[in-house]
């Protein structure tokens, strides 16, 4: 709700983005649940995303808006990619989930990609079915 009253009056709080920034080493703390330091964290990176995107300039606006295209089949691929694929991966390999979680993301966007370019024409054969 915070986060929602301060976008109406397109405000930037950057003093407690470096307050949710300071949880960071509470994330290789045993005692503190990592989803709650998970969560304070996409809350920084909602709100850098946010700011940086009030300045965006003119010639990438078609690059972002593809992005933001492939973003709903993200949205669709997500949780299949990480559970049954990515997460069973880093376990296997030791590897730490913080530090891997942007190759998730950026692995996300392939099989989205797919999704966004097989849709269109599998939309129109079917519609030519009906």
């Amino acid at each position: 709700m915070w986060f929602g009253t301060l976008l109406k009056k397109n405000a930037f709080p950057s003093y407690r983005l470096y307050i949710g920034l300071a949880v960071c080493p509470l994330l290789w703390v045993d005692e503190v649940p990592r989803l709650a330091v998970l969560l304070v964290l996409a809350s920084v990176l909602f709100w850098a995303v946010y700011a940086a995107g009030q300045h965006v300039p003119a010639p990438l606006c078609p690059a972002l808006r593809r992005l933001a295209g492939w973003c709903y089949g993200v949205y669709l691929v997500h949780h299949v990619l990480l559970t049954l694929v990515f997460l069973p991966f880093v376990q296997g390999h030791g590897l730490p989930l913080a530090g891997m979680f942007p190759v998730y993301l950026a692995a996300s966007f392939v099989p989205a990609a797919v999704l966004t370019a097989v849709s269109r024409p599998l939309g129109k054969a079917i519609k030519k079915l009906a």
